[in-house]
């Protein structure tokens, strides 16, 4: 595997992680925001009610000072203030359709009579703003990814110019022909560092290449020396004994 797709890889993969756990927490905290706001909203129209409520002619009225549905049901015996939050579901006769809304429900008097009411708030904008922010987002990555893909080429090209210029050289280095390209300067220290070493390898490679090429070409010909001296003997062996044979 080449340096850029390993490198390309590791930032592709840390990216996704990154851009996934925040995408995560960015749409947790933007679902708290949308929800406390529309809590928010509920608690102010039923303290709406509880100021006006007094000024209705029929408790039933209450329904007209709201666009959002209310449920009023009365109840036998009275139930404490409390507050009761929860998401729920109801039938849209506008669109034909059951859409999400958020419910708060609470405990109220009317004359000697306690009615339970329920106020709701639909839910169907907030989502549809955080689906859309969610697909800003996912659009976002993509081109961030894109982009970051075609810097990271380009800048890696950069980067690593002058340690291709060296691995080049050094891949046309021949003990044969020792006599390189000198390695270029770079404004990286480390590849620097590198060439430095390099050239201080090579230059030893080349003078304990030279010594023993000369040492082989010492010893070639004193083994060449060797061997006429041992052809030359026998010859004169050979004659001295017949010289000696004749003579008997």
């Amino acid at each position: 595997m080449k340096l850029l797709t390993k490198t390309t890889l590791y930032f592709v993969t840390v990216s996704l992680l990154v851009f996934f756990i925040g995408g995560i927490g960015l749409y947790k905290i933007m679902q708290n925001l949308v929800e406390r706001e529309v809590d928010a909203d509920l608690y102010s129209r039923i303290h709406y009610l509880y100021d006006n409520i007094s000024h209705l002619d029929s408790l039933k009225n209450v329904a007209f000072i709201a666009t959002e549905p209310i449920d009023i049901e009365k109840v036998s015996k009275p139930a404490p203030t409390t507050y009761q939050l929860k998401d729920t579901i109801l039938f849209n006769h506008n669109i034909k359709a059951y859409m999400p809304y958020r419910q708060l429900s609470t405990t109220v008097k009317n004359g000697n009579s306690y009615y339970r009411i329920h106020i709701y708030k639909s839910l169907i904008t907030s989502n549809y703003l955080i689906e859309k922010i969610a697909l800003i987002i996912t659009l976002m990555l993509i081109l961030f990814l894109t982009l970051a893909y075609i810097l990271n080429r380009h800048i890696f090209g950069k980067v690593w110019a002058d340690f291709f210029d060296t691995l080049h050289i050094m891949q046309e280095f021949r003990l044969d022909n020792p006599h390189r390209e000198p390695f270029k300067s770079s404004e990286i220290i480390e590849f620097n560092q590198l060439n430095h070493e390099l050239t201080r390898m090579t230059d030893k490679i080349i003078r304990d290449y030279e010594s023993v090429k000369e040492f082989t070409g010492n010893l070639s010909h004193e083994v060449q020396h060797r061997c006429q001296l041992s052809k030359t003997k026998p010859n004169y062996f050979f004659r001295n004994r017949s010289t000696k044979n004749s003579m008997r």
